[in-house]
């Protein structure tokens, strides 16, 4: 026969339990699905970098960042790319048309209906000549495009088998018969 224990305790354990998951179990268990894209992407990516701002160069692999939202009882998970190397990460996933490079619309980080405006207002710096390695080639370039090189798409659909997995374990490890396990260790394990 069962025994009871603790009736009061035992009843506002469970009562509080579904909110627990939300915000202790089920964030970190997205993490840890989410985990598992993320670093199938990058071995995707392998070493491809991009030149920086400043002269350097970063890692694209090293932009790609995972993100939990809660809204209400809706968990939702996302990977995104975010600092140094995410300039390029949608070209890469689904390559670029054949287009034109106007010196108005990189000059200065500007947009081009700003550089617009500034061409009317008749600003001077907007009618330089675009560099490819140190030679002058004039106000405009034709780029023809670029392949896609997907690697998001592609590190879910091979890896789907495994995000659940993850999530599950990831889940064992902080519910226990004591309760469910919280602490400032989940958001680092994830």
């Amino acid at each position: 026969m069962a025994k009871k224990r603790s009736g009061r305790t035992s009843g506002r354990q469970l009562k509080d339990l579904p909110e627990l998951f939300l915000e202790r179990i089920l964030p970190g268990a997205g993490r840890a699905g989410g985990q598992v894209v993320a670093d199938a992407a990058r071995e995707l990516l392998g070493s491809k970098r991009v030149d920086t701002a400043n002269g350097g160069s970063a890692l694209i692999a090293d932009a790609l960042k995972i993100r939990i939202r809660r809204e209400g009882t809706i968990i939702r998970g996302k990977i995104t790319m975010e600092g140094p190397g995410s300039s390029v990460g949608r070209w890469l996933e689904y390559g670029t048309a054949p287009h034109f490079i106007s010196v108005a619309n990189v000059r200065l980080g500007v947009t081009a209906a700003r550089a617009n405006r500034r061409l009317k207002d008749g600003d001077a710096a907007l009618h330089a000549s675009l560099f490819i390695n140190g030679t002058p080639v004039g106000p405009t370039v034709y780029h023809s495009g670029a392949r896609a090189f997907p690697f998001l798409r592609p590190a879910y659909d091979a890896n789907m088998d495994a995000i659940v997995p993850a999530m599950l374990a990831y889940m064992a490890k902080r519910i226990t018969r004591a309760g469910v396990i919280s602490g400032p260790d989940i958001e680092a394990d994830a």
